[in-house]
């Protein structure tokens, strides 16, 4: 008798980033922004190092990041709902550092799921209306791994 392989489901991974990057591809003082926004970056680099042919193209640029990572979550609007919680009474500041430094927001949202099992995507009303407030951009990416 032949034996069946089972797809294993599982409930999805989510990550959701803040990011603060340069709008032109220039250095912004990283350690200015950790200051003004009183929290540590979960990473951070700086354009200077990457390799050198990234910066010759035109692709490395500096980058502030805070990121939620929730395994095994259900709901989208949970990771949210902490960086929500991280960076809600920070709205003037954000804005500042990007008016200031020419820094654009990004939200990367990665879901990682198998055998289609995504998760609620509903926001809030208060996370949609603190995202509006930092002239966010939002990315989204579903990540389904290959079988092998």
């Amino acid at each position: 008798m032949k034996e069946v392989k089972k797809m294993e489901c599982f409930i999805p991974s989510i990550s959701v980033s803040f990011c603060l990057s340069s709008i032109n591809n220039v250095d912004f003082d990283l350690s200015r922004v950790t200051s003004l926004m009183k929290i540590d970056p979960t990473k951070s680099r700086n354009k200077k190092q990457f390799p050198q042919i990234s910066i010759d193209k035109g692709i490395a640029k500096s980058y502030w990041e805070l990121k939620i990572e929730e395994k095994h979550c259900q709901n989208i609007s949970i990771p949210f709902e902490k960086l929500f919680n991280l960076l809600y009474d920070k709205v003037s500041i954000i804005n500042f550092i990007c008016e200031e430094m020419h820094l654009n927001v990004d939200i990367v949202i990665v879901i990682r799921v198998k055998c289609g099992n995504r998760p609620l995507d509903i926001l809030p009303k208060k996370v949609i209306s603190f995202l509006s407030l930092i002239k966010v951009i939002l990315t989204k990416s579903i990540e389904i791994p290959q079988n092998t």
